[in-house]
């Protein structure tokens, strides 16, 4: 259970460092499910790509508000044109309070952050090759992997949306999960999902739709999008994710190119 946040396209750099900063209050301020305490104090990441390269991940399984690396990062980001990214504050539901267990996960030019609980996540089935790869003992890292293994397969060919619907259906169709919110990249487009198990239990008593929101936020240019599990800026134009809905985001000549699909 956490609070993600992505960027893509061109935004002003004032408002970049108002929008990390606004994430960093999360870990205090950011809305959690009926009876749990105030936070996502467990841990945080940001990767930041630039020519559809990662040259910035940085993790700790800390609290980012207390955090003076994460206001070393707000520092640095300001000096330089930093172009996609992706970030992510941690409420731990699966796995300990640790590095490995902490989000953004990188694997080549792909990364990866998810809000939601997967139960019995072991039971998903991964190649030997990519549970090999497996560094934590999060659901969050097995989903991850079940995507980039779909992205991979011959039969999937390259569609990254068609990847990302088959975890998504295999999921629903074995195991028992609250939500599977994500925000996926390589580095030149992203894919945002929001995915929350209506007939999940606890879903349903705690009523939990609004704790597994996920928008998009649009500059009034059209030339930056973000993607956030909470409205954190007042100059962009919010929309709230349907769910069961997958929508990739691509910069093409200088404005955000949106194609929404229903998974």
């Amino acid at each position: 259970m956490c609070r993600i946040l992505g960027k893509i396209g061109n935004l002003e750099v004032s408002e970049q460092t108002k929008i990390i900063g606004r994430f960093q209050e999360l870990s205090h301020t950011g809305c959690v499910p009926k009876g749990d305490p105030k936070g996502h104090r467990d841990g945080w990441g940001v990767v930041f790509y630039k020519h559809g390269k990662a040259i910035l991940y940085e993790k700790k399984p800390t609290d980012a508000f207390k955090d003076a690396d994460f206001n070393q990062l707000k520092k640095e980001i300001t000096q330089k044109k930093l172009g996609l990214f992706l970030a992510h504050l941690r409420k731990a539901s699966v796995g300990s309070r640790t590095l490995r267990n902490t989000q953004p996960y990188l694997y080549l030019d792909f990364s990866f952050v998810h809000n939601g609980t997967i139960f019995n996540s072991e039971k998903i089935k991964l190649q030997d090759r990519l549970t090999k790869l497996r560094k934590g003992s999060t659901d969050s890292e097995k989903l991850f992997l079940l995507i980039i293994q779909n992205i991979q397969s011959k039969r999937r060919g390259s569609s990254i949306i068609g990847a990302i619907k088959k975890a998504v259906e295999d999921v629903r169709k074995e195991l028992n999960y609250t939500a599977m919110n994500m925000l996926l990249t390589n580095g030149k487009k992203m894919w945002a999902i929001r995915e929350i198990n209506e007939k999940n239990e606890e879903v349903q008593i705690l009523k939990m739709e609004k704790y597994y929101e996920l928008y998009i936020g649009k500059s009034k240019r059209g030339d930056g999008v973000v993607f956030s599990s909470e409205k954190i800026s007042k100059s962009l134009e919010w929309k709230l994710i349907n769910n069961h809905e997958v929508i990739e985001a691509e910069l093409v000549k200088e404005k955000v190119s949106i194609v929404s699909m229903k998974i």
